[in-house]
């Protein structure tokens, strides 16, 4: 993100204005991916460290979330 910084105050001569929203429009996008991940991290390691007879159910039920808020175009 240090970078994507630098690259706005002092943008690249060579670099076309779409290129560089481009460029800052995937960073953002990855960005959001990344928080999104550590956002559910939590959840992740419960079912990963309960007793596997709960965890299918609950893997299932965390995945129809996730899915279902794909969906929504969250």
């Amino acid at each position: 993100m240090a970078r994507l910084a630098r690259e706005r105050e002092c943008p690249d001569p060579g670099v076309s204005r779409r290129e560089q929203a481009a460029r800052e429009r995937a960073a953002q996008e990855r960005q959001e991916r990344v928080e999104g991940a550590l956002r559910r991290l939590p959840v992740v390691k419960a079912v990963k460290g309960t007793d596997k007879v709960l965890s299918v159910p609950l893997l299932v039920a965390v995945t129809h979330n996730l899915l279902r808020w794909i969906a929504l175009g969250a």
